[in-house]
């Protein structure tokens, strides 16, 4: 046995010897002879995985690299080196951060540059270079890359039914074209009622985490159904909409201010709201070009109902609020509206002729309409009917009435979004409209609803 030992031994010290002469004096130990990375560069092999399904442009994600010896497949641990990374397209690809070697392992943080959009896609593989041995190199296996999924819309969940004033929860998700939570959403949100006349406050928002937002609001008004629209302040083609919410009144007195904005003239506009016993002063608001409400005018007469806003850009789109402040300094109404100054279409007698025939439609995209005979009445002939559009505004100068001739129709065709708005043509509002209607003023209907006889105002 002796004897087995002494070949042995003497096989193991030649092939230390050997291993000596191979490496020509490189530093090198135990494991690594029995890697043989005594051997050099050629005898390295590599093994790339990417975690990710698929890469999104733009995006974080990791790459693995296992670096391992060509004869025995061992893991070489004490491996030292770095990698350049490139992709079989040209496309670039940037280096975020790695790990660094540890055991024979380095995983590294990329991004692909940014270039597609939409839904494009395209197929790579990453192509990993060592850097102090350029023969030394591996192509992973075909990954596809997406463009940036950005979020596309957002999920809003709301309270079916919330009662006017009391704050509640809106929940805000924001989504990507997947219909998969953007974790990653970090913009501001406009958040509104369908309607003008519903405000939800505080509006803007911003501290989503993880993609999803909850603000917590009230309404300003009562309403039997309204939905509540999001939308990013950024970009407004990404948007969302609440269910229909019920907002009650706590009391059942409660009154709305119906704010509306009305162009006089090409430079001026008037704001109009109902008169409200338990106000204190009325808080006049208008939007900046960054979407911020800021305060134009505080109305401390309670008796006033109106504010004339003038030397404003024709044309140009005005939004406004107006939060009604009790006695108790507590805002308890707030309603918005907006408007364009625009010169009018005026009506005017010529020859006793207002230009009304047997049917006369005015349409939103000719308002406003003002109808101007003082001390006088707008009269709509025998059989005529005057006929008012979704969204149109038609005022009257001082004294000016309709009078409806026996069998004229006077209609206005508003909805809850578009009202038809019939106003004075002052900066200070005089009374209303004189309607008048010629004998027999009690209209005859048919089952459809049209008139047979008489004189009809709907």
């Amino acid at each position: 046995m002796s004897g087995g030992c002494q070949v042995l031994s003497k096989i193991a010290i030649l092939s230390l010897l050997l291993a000596q002469v191979l490496t020509c004096g490189q530093k090198t130990n135990t494991q690594s002879l029995l890697d043989a990375d005594f051997l050099g560069p050629p005898v390295i092999t590599l093994q790339i995985s990417i975690l990710a399904d698929v890469i999104e442009d733009n995006k974080p994600f990791e790459a693995k690299i296992i670096v391992s010896n060509v004869v025995t497949n061992r893991v070489i641990r004490d491996f030292s080196g770095s990698f350049n990374w490139t992709v079989s397209d040209e496309s670039a690809i940037s280096e975020i951060s790695n790990s660094g070697p540890v055991n024979g392992e380095i995983t590294y943080t990329l991004t692909h540059a940014p270039g597609l959009t939409g839904a494009s896609t395209k197929i790579i593989r990453l192509i990993a270079t060592q850097n102090e041995d350029t023969r030394v190199s591996a192509t992973s296996s075909s990954k596809t890359v997406i463009a940036p999924l950005t979020a596309s819309q957002f999920s809003v969940s709301a309270p079916s039914s919330v009662n006017m004033l009391d704050k509640f929860d809106v929940t805000i998700t924001a989504l990507d074209r997947n219909g998969k939570t953007k974790k990653d959403f970090s913009g501001t949100v406009n958040l509104v009622g369908a309607s003008s006349h519903h405000v939800a406050s505080p509006n803007f928002h911003s501290n989503f985490v993880e993609g999803v937002l909850t603000a917590n609001v009230s309404m300003g008004a009562p309403s039997r159904s309204i939905k509540l629209r999001v939308y990013d302040v950024s970009d407004i083609t990404i948007k969302g909409t609440s269910g229909a919410i019920q907002v009650k009144a706590n009391n059942k007195n409660f009154s709305q201010l119906n704010l509306v904005a009305v162009p006089l003239s090409a430079t001026k506009l008037r704001l109009t709201w109902n008169k409200i016993a338990t106000a204190k002063e009325y808080r006049i608001y208008l939007k900046d070009s960054n979407g911020i409400y800021q305060l134009l005018h505080t109305e401390t007469d309670k008796n006033k109902s109106y504010y004339a806003h003038g030397s404003l850009n024709t044309g140009q789109n005005y939004s406004y609020k107006v939060s009604l402040v009790n006695l108790s300094d507590e805002v308890t109404h707030e309603e918005m509206a907006q408007s364009k100054p625009k010169a009018c279409t005026l009506y005017a007698p010529s020859a006793g002729n207002w230009g009304i025939t047997a049917f006369t439609e005015l349409k939103k995209e000719n308002s406003p309409f003002c109808f101007d005979k003082e001390g006088g009445a707008a009269l709509i002939p025998v059989n005529a009917a005057l006929h008012f559009t979704a969204g149109v505004v038609v005022t009257f100068t001082p004294s000016t009435g309709v009078q409806l001739s026996n069998g004229a129709v006077f209609q206005a065709k508003g909805t809850a979004e578009e009202k038809v708005i019939i106003s004075s043509s002052t900066d200070i509002p005089t009374n209303g409209v004189n309607l008048a209607m010629n004998i027999p003023a009690v209209s005859v209907i048919d089952s459809d609803n049209n008139l047979l006889s008489g004189s009809g105002f709907e």
